[in-house]
């Protein structure tokens, strides 16, 4: 079976990464995990989607997106990323910080899957406009 798609999940917690990583690995995602922004930028190349928790030891998720951003860049990657949050009411304020979009009430894994399900769609129709992708 083909992937569904490549993902890079940065949080600072080993308990709630083995959770996502085992769902979305079972519904056919080629999931990588990191603990810290320096071991997510190491994975970054080759993602298509990186779901990134606000709430690090020593920096934001904000400031974690744009070193994965830069990351991805200096691979030649076009990876998309996404803020996991409790608090879907600041949703407008992480995307003016630079993510892509906000994938809330963290802690559920099956609305995980599912708003992971519409961001590989439009990963997969914005390859197909632009000829493909190096990460598909």
């Amino acid at each position: 079976m083909a992937s569904k798609g490549k993902v890079l999940v940065l949080d600072d917690s080993q308990p709630i990464l083995d959770v996502i990583r085992d769902r979305l690995e079972k519904s056919g995602y080629d999931v990588v995990t990191a603990l810290t922004a320096q071991k997510a930028c190491e994975s970054v190349r080759d993602r298509q989607v990186a779901i990134v928790d606000y709430h690090m030891p020593g920096i934001t998720g904000t400031e974690a997106m744009r070193m994965l951003r830069l990351a991805s860049a200096a691979a030649h990657n076009s990876c998309r990323f996404y803020l996991y949050t409790t608090d879907p009411s600041k949703s407008a304020e992480y995307v003016s910080e630079g993510f892509d979009g906000v994938y809330t009430m963290k802690g559920n894994v099956e609305a995980l899957e599912r708003q992971l399900e519409a961001t590989m769609r439009v990963v997969r129709l914005t390859q197909a406009t632009r000829g493909g992708s190096r990460a598909g």
